[in-house]
């Protein structure tokens, strides 16, 4: 499997960062990389857990963003942004990241309604719906 380079969207009032980078095996998605393109996630097919990305809301005074819906894409070419119109699947907060740092996960894997991606590699994007904001961010 090639390697995917991350081409981030700039936007000054949000940031995501790795959380965490569970298992590794052969038939697999790969989902991101860090800055030092050392840290990817390794999806197993049959394997079903929660890719998550940290998110930073920007602000002079803390806020909490786990009000607000967040949702992911996962893109095979990472040159590529978001169209208008693509689809999204819904991602959850995880509690506790810190007080101004948040987890936004979602579920990849054939079971219990995850995401199916097909092996590749992939641009993760997380959408974090806010008002006024709509930040669309590219994930590690």
């Amino acid at each position: 499997m090639g390697r995917a380079r991350l081409h981030p969207l700039a936007c000054p009032s949000w940031l995501a960062h790795d959380a965490y980078a569970p298992g590794m095996a052969d038939e697999a998605s790969t989902i991101g990389l860090d800055k030092r393109k050392e840290w990817s996630m390794i999806v197993p097919n049959q394997s079903t857990q929660f890719y998550g990305t940290a998110v930073t809301p920007n602000a002079e005074t803390p806020y909490d963003p786990t009000a607000d819906s967040v949702k992911f894409c996962f893109l095979e070419d990472p040159a590529a942004t978001p169209e208008v119109g693509q689809v999204w699947t819904p991602g959850v907060w995880q509690p506790g990241g810190g007080p101004r740092t948040f987890v936004a996960q979602c579920l990849i894997g054939p079971a219990n309604g995850g995401l199916v991606l097909a092996p590749g590699n992939y641009q993760p994007w997380c959408k974090v719906s806010d008002d006024p904001e709509v930040p669309i961010i590219a994930c590690p």
